[in-house]
């Protein structure tokens, strides 16, 4: 392996914030998505993806995609992959339903 495959970003696209209701006091969403190298496009699949205030996670399928149900609030997503930098982004879940 070499330092360029290393120092290579993991890059996420299509983050999707589809919000539902679970008709209790708490709103929920879901965080889904696509994880793909940053230098040629490919997906990468069995990428862990993970949410650190929760700890939850989940592995992309082979096709790259994930999707993660979470309450309503801010999180850091945190990806990451064999020979990869790890990433960390913010998101933030809102109800949006009236």
């Amino acid at each position: 392996m070499n330092a360029k495959t290393l120092t290579k970003l993991l890059f996420f696209i299509a983050l999707q914030l589809g919000l539902m209701s679970n008709g209790l006091s708490q709103a929920t969403g879901r965080v889904s998505g696509n994880v793909k190298d940053a230098d040629n496009g490919e997906v990468l699949p069995f990428a862990t993806v993970t949410i650190l205030e929760t700890n939850d996670g989940v592995k992309t399928d082979v096709d790259g995609n994930y999707t993660i149900n979470v309450q309503v609030g801010t999180y850091i997503l945190k990806f990451s992959d064999i020979g990869y930098q790890t990433l960390e982004q913010q998101i933030i879940v809102n109800d949006n339903e009236t």
